[in-house]
C-alpha cells in the first residue's frame, strides 16, 4: 500500500475527504484508549467523558488473580448499561486459557474489539476467533460470517521477541483482526 493510501485509512492529511468519509468499524482510529481496571467500576461512569477513541475494560494486568471471576461480572455489566459516550468498547481478556472464560462472559455483550495479550502463534488468535464465533451462536447472537449490524474485532498484543518473529501469521490468522499491538514492557523483558 502506498503511503498515501495509509496515511488517509490513519486520519492523516494524504487523502482526499471522499476516502476519509469510507472509515469502516474495523479501520476507526484509535489514538488513544484509556484502559479501566475491570474490577473497578468507580471509574467506568466518567470514562467516555474524557474523549478516548476506545475505552479498554482490562481484565488481565489490573485485576488480582482472586478477583478475576469478579471483575468479569463487572465488566459484563458495563458493557450492559454503561454509556461510553461512543467510544469504541475494548476488552483485554487474560491471557489464554484463562481469556476464554472471559469471552464467555463478555462476547453476549457485544464489546466492540478484543484485546488478546501475550500472542505468540496464529493458533492462539485463530483458537480465540472460534471462541468469539462460538459464544455469538450460544448467545443467539448470528453467525459473523453472516451480514449482521455488529461484528466483534481482535487486537493480539505482540508481547516477546516469538510474537514479533511471527507477526505476519498473527496478523493473516483471521479476518477479525483489526490491528496488532505492541506491548513493549513484557517484550523487552522477554529480550533480557
Amino acid at each position: 500500500r502506498s503511503f498515501p493510501e495509509a496515511a488517509w485509512r490513519h486520519g492523516g492529511e494524504s487523502g482526499t475527504k471522499s476516502r476519509r468519509h469510507a472509515q469502516s468499524p474495523k479501520d476507526r482510529l484509535r489514538r488513544s484508549r484509556l484502559y479501566l481496571p475491570g474490577g473497578e467500576p468507580k471509574y467506568f461512569v466518567n470514562a467516555g467523558q474524557h474523549g478516548p477513541d476506545a475505552i479498554i475494560l482490562d481484565l488481565e494486568d489490573s485485576v488480582h488473580p482472586a478477583e478475576k471471576d469478579a471483575a468479569r461480572i463487572v465488566v459484563r455489566n458495563a458493557l450492559r448499561a454503561v454509556d461510553f459516550n461512543g467510544c469504541e468498547r475494548m476488552v483485554r481478556i487474560n491471557q489464554l486459557p484463562l481469556g476464554l472464560a472471559d469471552l464467555e462472559e463478555v462476547i453476549p455483550e457485544q464489546p466492540d474489539l478484543i484485546l488478546v495479550p501475550k500472542v505468540e502463534t496464529s493458533e492462539q488468535v485463530q483458537q480465540v476467533d472460534m471462541a468469539i464465533q462460538n459464544a455469538l451462536r450460544t448467545s443467539g447472537i448470528e453467525d459473523p460470517d453472516k451480514e449482521r449490524a455488529h461484528t466483534v474485532w481482535m487486537m493480539p498484543i505482540l508481547e516477546s521477541a516469538l510474537g514479533i518473529e511471527n507477526a505476519f501469521a498473527i496478523a493473516k490468522a483471521s479476518e477479525r483482526n483489526a490491528a496488532l499491538t505492541i506491548g513493549l514492557e513484557d517484550y523487552t523483558a522477554s529480550m533480557g
